[in-house]
């Protein structure tokens, strides 16, 4: 597979994004508590199944919606907890950005030479 250079620098950073958010959870600085996961189920509970896809054709596409069946809790609590802790590690960023200071130095960028 080949990236250009743009995509290889984002594809980096969301793997980075993703170390990050589970390095987070595993120390604590995000939890998952259990009534939080099962009240994230209850809200996301219909996006989660097993069985069956979706398809573009309209008889096929029933029969596939047919053959899927939701999760339970338990089955689905691995994607749950780590879509749960992706979510408050974005809700985490947004406020450090939303209150973050941020001074521009001028001068330095004066300096730096562009080609």
């Amino acid at each position: 597979m080949q990236y250009t250079e743009s995509n290889y620098f984002a594809y980096v950073l969301n793997a980075l994004d993703f170390e990050l958010a589970k390095e987070l959870s595993d120390t604590g600085v995000i939890t998952a508590p259990e009534t939080a996961l099962r009240a994230y189920y209850q809200t996301h509970k219909s996006d989660l199944q097993q069985g069956g896809h979706t398809s573009t054709g309209s008889l096929t596409e029933q029969q596939d919606r047919t053959a899927a069946t939701n999760l339970t809790f338990a089955q689905a609590r691995p994607q749950i907890r780590l879509a749960y802790i992706i979510d408050r590690y974005q809700a985490m960023l947004d406020h450090l950005v939303r209150s973050a200071h941020v001074r521009v130095a001028d001068t330095t960028l004066d300096d730096v030479p562009v080609e």
